[in-house]
């Protein structure tokens, strides 16, 4: 049996505000700089890890992001 994975996000880690789409507006990188760029990208990278591990657990094996991880 093929398995294809989700089709378009976990709603189950969703729910727990597992998420890898936290961005920024340019104004917004302007009033609180790189510093919060980075923990945006932080967050993001750990989140991404969470949702490859939930899938691996759940047999899983493929992911497909159309998001960035980076702000």
């Amino acid at each position: 049996m093929t398995r294809y994975g989700y089709a378009a996000m976990n709603i189950t880690l969703r729910e727990k505000g597992v998420r890898t789409n936290r961005g920024m507006r340019k104004t917004t990188f302007e009033e609180r700089g790189l510093t919060y760029a980075g923990e945006l990208a932080e967050q993001n990278c750990r989140d991404l890890k969470r949702i490859i591990e939930w899938n691996l657990d759940h047999d899983i094996h493929y992911y497909g992001s159309v998001e960035t991880i980076r702000p």
